[in-house]
């Protein structure tokens, strides 16, 4: 049990509020309050289906119907919930109830600051998790649960992969930009690709690719503009390559490349293009 749900435990006992457990089956979880009325459970995991009651006091015995929401009443039906992750919340004056998606948030000082600033995915199962136009710097950043730092995601590369659950470090470096992304809560699977709201062009609309196909090179010219960086993504949005250039010209050698088609992002100031080269 987390210090601070011990010490949220040992307040309400001491003001003497009443006490609400969300029983899953004869499995007691403790649900904590700052005012007596509002009681939450934070990250509740239901592996299997489960049915579920609230218990006042060790004794009382609350239930409903409805899923995910709903009015609980004394010796009511136990609510019948699906295998996954909730935070649970009732209300001890009014018996109302509700069953919530996990917030998955990204945070760190590549969108703001360690826990500033947090950016809040959009989930519909509370497995697989979007967010739309996050635009990052050149930083750390990771993923963590209900805004706090008990549970954390990294130790991965930009911009997609596998990350794993971490502690202190563990981080994942940002390339600087505008994405949409994904993460699923299971698998730990994430993927960021160039939002289709962010800037795409040069001013000048200007880049040429040559010989495109190739076996061997890409050259890449700008025309009057500086292409800053060079960045080269397959098709599933893993990095193949990446380099900065300060040039108007640019040649990635492709000899060590599988064949297939690829995603070529060239960076200048705040805009960037995306091009589509293909390796022979």
């Amino acid at each position: 049990m987390h210090l601070n749900l011990i010490i949220l435990l040992l307040y309400q006992n001491v003001l003497n509020f009443d006490d609400v457990d969300v029983m899953i089956g004869a499995t007691a979880v403790s649900m904590f309050t700052l005012d007596g009325t509002t009681y939450t459970a934070n990250n509740v995991v239901f592996e299997n289906p489960g049915m579920v009651t609230f218990r006042f006091n060790g004794s009382e015995s609350w239930g409903g119907a409805a899923f995910p929401a709903g009015t609980a009443t004394m010796g009511g039906a136990a609510i019948s919930v699906p295998a996954n992750s909730y935070n649970v919340t009732y209300n001890a004056d009014t018996h109302a109830y509700a069953f919530n998606f996990v917030i998955i948030s990204i945070t760190g000082d590549a969108v703001g600051g360690w826990g500033n600033v947090d950016v809040d995915m959009q989930t519909a199962d509370g497995i697989n998790y979007t967010v739309n136009d996050v635009t990052f710097t050149a930083a750390e950043w990771k993923f963590r649960l209900n805004h706090d730092w008990g549970v954390t995601w990294g130790n991965a590369t930009f911009p997609s992969g596998t990350v794993t659950v971490v502690g202190n470090g563990g981080n994942i470096m940002a390339t600087a930009g505008t994405y949409d992304g994904t993460f699923n809560r299971s698998t730990g699977d994430f993927a960021f690709t160039e939002s289709t709201n962010s800037t795409k062009d040069f001013n000048s609309k200007s880049i040429t690719v040559y010989p495109n196909p190739s076996n061997s090179v890409w050259n890449f010219n700008a025309g009057s503009n500086t292409i800053s960086s060079v960045q080269i993504m397959d098709v599933t949005g893993k990095t193949v390559y990446t380099a900065a250039v300060n040039a108007n010209q640019a040649t990635v050698n492709v000899s060590g490349f599988a064949s297939g088609m690829y995603f070529a992002r060239l960076t200048s100031g705040n805009a960037t293009e995306t091009v589509r080269v293909v390796k022979n």
